[in-house]
């Protein structure tokens, strides 16, 4: 069961709410999009799906001497 709805918070960032058995890098692609399109440079991921919530961050890509910075790197997860 994939249980999500797209949130925007106070205009600062995208939260996306689940229930998902894990967060897949798919899910942290899509919060890239939603970010890119709403112009907001982080994004929550909100996992409802496990016994103990969990959280993963994604912030937009930084330009580092032209080249895009790598999102994996950039991304955090936590659980509650």
């Amino acid at each position: 069961m994939d249980f999500k709805q797209l949130i925007l918070l106070l205009k600062i960032s995208v939260v996306e709410l689940k229930a998902v058995s894990e967060i897949l890098d798919i899910h942290a692609t899509q919060i890239m999009s939603y970010s890119k399109a709403t112009g907001l440079e982080v994004g929550l991921i909100l996992n409802f799906g496990k016994s103990k919530l969990e959280i993963r961050r994604v912030i937009k890509s930084i330009k580092t001497k032209g080249k895009p910075a790598n999102a994996e790197a950039l991304r955090s997860t936590q659980r509650c």
